[in-house]
């Protein structure tokens, strides 16, 4: 699977301690080396289920997931020193808490040139780090008041990094909730459909509920600034992926389209099955960048549909794109069938895609909410996929064949 140059990560002779890499033990030292250029033997084999499916009942990880992999080199280094690293949470009579560390050397290996780096993080930010020449098997480490997190390095004065992990905090209590079964409902829907298909739900009954270790939760100064910290960050989150919500303001609403589509560099692409002609004025216009293409997809049951001075959609779209500027390049699709194959609303805004569950003329009416997708390339993908299969149309080729339908066969 190594089709040339491949390179390295990190700088030889450097390893790293990578604790979410997919073949390794946590702790174990790399050195990669990667086949960047991602060859067409590469892409072939990703688009091959039955293959990827192979390879990863054999090496156990899931290679689409991880599919950097693919044509790398890997130096797997134990640890030399050390058999295993044990780190408890242990308190005193007083109620002081400490770290118990507990050192276990292979055999012939000593304690020699090793030290142990300790970092005691609160909520906003480290309040201690120390460093301990290690000379017996066990270190015990007080900690200023209650603990939140604590981290752990080992490193040896020639051979390096040895052992990390960053701060994490104890696990001081766990919840074990019992319950037993009590019976099987079964619901038989309508059956309009074949997706109504008759289903059972087993139903449970709960029996008891213990916590083993600390009971409840104890409001202290951290837990105060932590579920602050917490609320920021879904704040930051929903600012991140454009999530907005809006309630009878139209206005607001359409500015904010209008400001998305205005940042396209490259090209902007509306999926709506009810998109009309109003639309182009309201929103494709609103691109500011020189050669920003635009690309809309709509429906034919909806340019089948009549407007208040009884002409079809599609008619009235067709004159309009009859006076579309000529420096906007613009594409109509038409997606056939009733009803369409497209049922909720996107905009891709050059490689990012945008959900709505309202169409753009109507977003703001009543409670509507747009939020950009974490993850916009599968969807993209299936976007592009519906527009160029056999019930998607260009507007020019549908218009024509739509006249032809209403006029009747020629005699």
């Amino acid at each position: 699977m190594i089709s040339g140059e491949v390179a390295e990560e990190p700088a030889w002779p450097a390893l790293i301690i990578d604790p979410n890499v997919p073949f390794s033990e946590a702790g174990s030292r790399l050195h990669s080396r990667y086949d960047i250029r991602r060859p067409p033997i590469h892409v072939e084999l990703l688009m091959q289920q039955d293959a990827l499916s192979w390879f990863s009942e054999r090496l156990h990880f899931d290679l689409a997931a991880y599919d950097e992999n693919i044509g790398s080199i890997h130096l797997m280094l134990p640890n030399p020193i050390l058999r295993k690293l044990n780190h408890r949470l242990g308190q005193n009579e007083s109620g002081e808490e400490f770290s118990e560390i507990e050192l276990i050397l292979r055999s012939s290996q000593s304690f020699k040139d090793l030290s142990l780096i300790i970092e005691e993080r609160r909520v906003h930010g480290p309040v201690d780090i120390r460093t301990i020449l290690i000379d017996s098997p066990f270190i015990r480490v007080y900690h200023n008041g209650r603990v939140e997190k604590v981290g752990l390095a080992l490193r040896h004065s020639s051979l390096g990094l040895l052992e990390y992990s960053e701060p994490l905090p104890f696990l001081r209590s766990i919840a074990l909730n019992m319950s037993v079964a009590e019976g099987v409902k079964r619901i038989t829907p309508s059956l309009d459909t074949a997706a109504d298909t008759p289903f059972e739900v087993r139903m449970q009954r709960p029996i008891s509920d213990s916590v083993f270790g600390e009971s409840g939760s104890k409001d202290t100064s951290a837990t105060h600034l932590l579920r602050a910290n917490q609320r920021r960050e879904k704040i930051a989150v929903a600012e991140r992926y454009g999530q907005k919500l809006f309630q009878d303001n139209k206005i607001a609403a359409r500015l904010t389209i209008r400001a998305l589509i205005g940042s396209a560099r490259e090209r902007v692409m509306i999926f709506d099955p009810y998109l009309g002609s109003i639309d182009l004025l309201n929103f494709a216009l609103a691109t500011r960048w020189i050669g920003a293409s635009v690309f809309i997809i709509t429906s034919a049951m909806h340019l089948k549909n009549k407007d208040q001075n009884n002409i079809e959609n599609g008619d009235v779209l067709e004159k309009q794109l009859k006076k579309w500027p000529k420096d906007h390049h613009i594409d109509v699709y038409v997606l056939t069938g009733t009803p369409p194959q497209l049922h909720d609303r996107f905009l891709v805004v050059d490689d990012a895609v945008w959900f709505s569950g309202n169409s753009l003329h109507s977003l703001g009416e009543r409670m509507s909410l747009i939020i950009r997708l974490p993850s916009p390339e599968p969807i993209l993908d299936a976007l592009l996929e519906m527009k160029n299969g056999q019930r998607c149309s260009p507007f020019s080729k549908w218009i024509k064949a739509r006249k032809k339908e209403r006029n009747g066969p020629e005699s």
